[in-house]
């Protein structure tokens, strides 16, 4: 296992610990092997602030193997830490009592690549992930899935339920993440940032995918081709090619996809919605990417600009620029 956590106690003021407290060696749970902690009785200018570190592996815990063998886990014992935010009473002047009071958490190790859970039910979830086991299935479509929640939220592509909604535009959602995201189109944010290359994203994930496109790495492999991908999804998604699975069926004709984002793309067909308006003729499309080649041919356009709130295409960038005002009048 890697490293521990410690609590740290700041004195309120600077001084001398061997000068006011009684220190003495404190062993608890011999039986796991939980080492030698320090234990000093305070007096009344410590407990200012409670800092948390974390301790080397030498001076961490080790594991007691679970009773229960399922599990796929071992039980840690971990010190209790308090997070807190930085003092400024007692920065930079190099005073600090280690352990107070050690308090001693069950957390749980994933025998397979030492992940902690902090509970059992966060374990047995985990160890999914490395057999492969998916034990709540779709009624619909058979679908698998290794929590209820997932399930639940997938149903939703089936009844079509899309509970969150979009103050600003009025565009739905299926879970509240979904939602949060959006949002940030209307705000323009990109809180995370590459530090190889400054490129902004919305959400860590994409981010963390960006990076592999610096660092080479491509950490999915086909199972069937050898063939690597940058995210678990491109893979999943390429493997369907080598099955022939196209498990979204489309509840209008019949018609199946390999992915919900192309069954939801073909889903427009059948409804009269064309949400991609040309600003120039007013001629509306169900997809994005037929709006683009119609104002650049019809209308002899270099490019066209696509409102990425109501999907409305122009000619320029000013003139989106000047549409998009009315968007933001309406937060």
């Amino acid at each position: 296992m890697g490293g521990g956590f410690a609590v740290y106690l700041h004195p309120l003021l600077p001084h001398d610990p061997l000068l006011c407290q009684t220190d003495q060696l404190w062993k608890q749970y011999d039986s796991y092997s939980l080492g030698t902690f320090v234990k000093y009785t305070t007096c009344g200018n410590t407990q200012q602030h409670v800092e948390c570190r974390w301790l080397p592996e030498d001076e961490t815990v080790e594991n007691e193997p679970l009773g229960d063998e399922e599990s796929g886990g071992s039980l840690v014992h971990e010190p209790k830490a308090v997070e807190t935010e930085d003092c400024g009473a007692c920065t930079g002047n190099g005073h600090s009592l280690k352990v107070e009071k050690c308090v001693y958490n069950n957390l749980y190790a994933c025998k397979e690549c030492g992940k902690i859970c902090k509970n059992l039910f966060s374990l047995k979830s985990h160890t999914l992930t490395h057999t492969g086991e998916k034990p709540y299935l779709c009624a619909v479509c058979g679908r698998g899935f290794r929590q209820s929640s997932a399930l639940k939220i997938h149903m939703q592509t089936h009844t079509g339920e899309k509970p969150h909604a979009c103050e600003i535009c009025g565009k739905c959602f299926g879970t509240r993440g979904d939602l949060k995201i959006h949002k940030l189109i209307h705000t323009k944010e990109t809180p995370h940032v590459c530090s190889l290359c400054g490129k902004g994203f919305r959400y860590v994930l994409s981010l963390k995918v960006h990076t592999r496109t610096h660092t080479g790495e491509k950490p999915y492999t086909c199972n069937i081709c050898g063939r690597d991908f940058l995210t678990h999804s491109h893979m999943k998604t390429h493997s369907l090619a080598h099955t022939g699975e196209k498990p979204y069926l489309c509840s209008a004709c019949g018609k199946g996809f390999v992915t919900n984002k192309d069954l939801r793309r073909h889903g427009l067909i059948h409804s009269a919605d064309k949400p991609y308006m040309c600003s120039l003729c007013e001629k509306g499309f169900c997809q994005k990417s037929q709006l683009e080649p119609h104002m650049i041919k019809k209308h002899n356009v270099q490019k066209a600009y696509i409102c990425q709130v109501c999907g409305n295409g122009y000619p320029e960038n000013q003139a989106l620029k000047k549409h998009s005002v009315a968007h933001l009048q309406l937060q």
